[in-house]
């Protein structure tokens, strides 16, 4: 032995840091909890951006099949077209993840119900919405919106309540138009 001892911690110091550890342990559970639920807001709304860029990307490659299909209201399905590949985007590529999509349910365990998804065309020199029969007419754009909402696991989270609003909105111009 050289003749030094080893160092022997106080009882009191190893209390002291089960007690500092119990003292932050509350704040670290709801950080963790707020990034993960800000992460999934984050990621929901790029489901709605997904989706409705998927239908203005169908409206513009496919718009003109609707005017030449000899339709009686070749407008009203356009717009029934482009609504109805905007929820085959969203049933195929996230269904296990969408509680409902309008007039439908689909995965009670999910947590993204989509509450609206609305098409309309507009003038791209004005920005104002025009007919949806003129939709086949120059300078025209579509533009698709989905709203919907996304249910909340961890609503002590401060900022978060038991359901948060997303929407997305996509514009795109009609390809030959």
């Amino acid at each position: 032995m050289d003749g030094t001892r080893a160092r022997e911690e106080p009882r009191w110091q190893a209390g002291q840091a089960i007690f500092e550890f119990v003292l932050i342990l509350p704040l670290l559970l709801v950080l963790g909890a707020a990034i993960w639920e800000y992460g999934r807001i984050f990621d929901a709304q790029n489901v709605l951006t997904d989706s409705a860029r998927e239908g203005a990307r169908f409206a513009s490659a496919n718009w003109a099949s609707y005017w030449t299909s000899g339709s009686s209201t070749p407008g009203t399905d356009f717009i029934k077209g482009v609504t109805a590949a905007t929820e085959a985007y969203l049933k195929n590529g996230y269904g296990p993840r969408l509680i409902s999509v309008p007039g439908q349910k689909l995965n009670q365990n999910g947590d993204i119900a989509v509450t609206s998804i609305s098409v309309r065309c507009e003038s791209e020199a004005t920005g104002s919405v025009v007919d949806s029969d003129s939709c086949a007419s120059g300078g025209v754009r579509v533009v698709v919106t989905v709203q919907g909402t996304l249910s909340i696991f961890a609503p002590f989270v401060p900022g978060l309540s038991s359901a948060s609003q997303i929407s997305a909105v996509e514009r795109m111009r009609l390809s030959g138009s």
